[in-house]
């Protein structure tokens, strides 16, 4: 199959303000009341009320957030594929007294669908595991007593058996997630083990390695050698074929990235390239044009174009974060602010198979042109932006304390 040159579909099977901000905007109008800013806080907030139906209001959203224009968009736009972010209550229903809506099926089986018709590939994405793989909105709750024993894995494999016996005859899809962004406090071992049981699941029911990935991934980007090392040691280079690890590489969410120039961004993106160049199978599940700082719409387009021209280099390609987001998004926004102001070329044509450095795809080790210093100020901001004192990390592990006692016994 091609590379994936794709979009999220975020907001759809799983909310979260941005994507799915109009939905919690008219709600909380609806109610006169706070709503929250997860699914879950949503859910209870349309549980305490007399006038709208949590069944009714979700319902709707799912019917109509994305539709079949949407899929013919994407296709018009030079892309391929669509990455589809699902909860695990989309497909069971809620367990264990969570009180989530679901299941919904139907409405999943109507994206596979609409994406066929289209021509894309589909990646569907569990991203959101029952128990919660983090403490953060993007696995639909946002909750500061997570810890990682929560993450109900058993369950979680039982869902994606289910999801691949499901979809196992739809060719387009290529493409299946175990979980998404999982805190930096699981132990490696705890997510090796969870990876092994996953991928035996999707193939045993079906999903064949010579048809479909499946997808891995690593949060922070800075785990990579630490994950790859104990994958190799536990004999799992050659034991699992068509396996990719997930990575997202974003420019933002911490101020340490605002202290770099546009030319320093660019020198991180450089790096990221030869890093997916090196992986064995690597995909960007997630990226955008965000960073913080005033840049001009020149800048603005240069980025996109050099994260395209980066994220090649993954050997099962890329997805943007997101097709649609709130207005006020533009730089996460593919189909209006990023398309539609130009600063990526839709369609994407033959910017979606150039390179960096075509010499990486041979020997990423020996090509050191443009590579940046391991001291240099991008590489460090790159390290603090995406790992150390990142505020994401220490939330999404349940607290940055429950990471150090990993440390610092």
């Amino acid at each position: 199959r091609a590379a994936w040159r794709g979009a999220n579909l975020g907001g759809w099977f799983l909310l979260e303000p941005g994507p799915a901000s109009p939905l919690f905007e008219n709600t909380e109008a609806a109610l006169s009341a706070r709503v929250g800013g997860c699914e879950w806080t949503l859910c209870a907030a349309l549980d305490q009320s007399r006038t709208h139906s949590k069944a009714e209001v979700l319902d709707q959203h799912r019917a109509t957030q994305y539709t079949s224009e949407t899929f013919q968009e994407i296709s018009r736009a030079g892309l391929n594929a669509v990455r589809v972010p699902f909860g695990y209550w989309i497909v069971t229903g809620p367990t264990h007294d969570d009180i989530y809506h679901g299941p919904a099926l139907p409405d999943l089986d109507r994206a596979v669908e609409l994406a066929k018709a289209a021509g894309l590939q589909v990646l569907l994405d569990l991203h959101g595991c029952p128990g919660g793989e983090n403490a953060m909105r993007p696995c639909g709750r946002e909750h500061s007593g997570w810890t990682w024993q929560q993450w109900r894995r058993e369950e979680s494999v039982a869902v994606l058996r289910a999801v691949a016996a499901r979809y196992q005859h739809a060719d387009h899809v290529t493409g299946i997630q175990v979980c998404n962004e999982p805190s930096p406090a699981i132990p490696a071992s705890v997510l090796c083990d969870y990876y092994e049981s996953a991928i035996s699941a999707v193939r045993d029911a079906g999903m064949p390695a010579s048809r479909v990935a499946v997808l891995l991934p690593v949060f922070t980007q800075w785990r990579v050698q630490e994950l790859l090392q104990l994958w190799h040691a536990r004999g799992n280079l050659l034991r699992f074929d068509n396996i990719a690890w997930d990575l997202h590489l974003y420019h933002d969410f911490h101020p340490a990235w605002s202290l770099l120039s546009h030319q320093q961004h660019s020198e991180v993106v450089v790096e990221d390239a030869r890093s997916l160049a090196l992986l064995p199978g690597s995909v960007v599940g997630e990226w955008s044009l965000a960073r913080p700082g005033s840049y001009s719409e020149e800048e603005v387009a240069d980025f996109g174009v050099a994260q395209v021209r980066a994220y090649n280099h993954a050997l099962h390609g890329w997805f943007f974060w997101n097709w649609h987001d709130h207005e006020a998004l533009d730089r996460w926004d593919m189909r209006r602010g990023v398309m539609g102001r130009g600063r990526l070329p839709a369609p994407l044509g033959s910017l979606g198979s150039e390179l960096v450095n075509e010499a990486w795809e041979v020997d990423a080790w020996s090509q050191a042109s443009g590579r940046a210093s391991l001291l240099s100020a991008s590489s460090l901001v790159s390290f603090l932006g995406r790992w150390v004192a990142n505020p994401l990390v220490g939330l999404y592990d349940g607290g940055m304390k429950s990471w150090l006692r990993r440390l610092v016994p």
